[in-house]
């Protein structure tokens, strides 16, 4: 949804600056493709809970 809202290209999530950021911002709220994550060298905490 929000590679649609930014109209990129499968080719250009990689070189985007704001997608990069709003994973970096969402990467333990919602699914980010395996490979985007590591082009980025982004973790995720597999125990992050976003329950309060």
């Amino acid at each position: 949804m929000r590679v649609r809202q930014l109209r990129l290209s499968p080719e250009m999530y990689a070189f985007s600056h704001e997608l990069r950021n709003w994973c970096e911002r969402n990467r333990n709220r919602v699914y980010i493709p395996e490979w985007l994550l590591e082009e980025w060298g982004i973790s995720v905490d597999p125990n992050f809970s976003d329950a309060a």
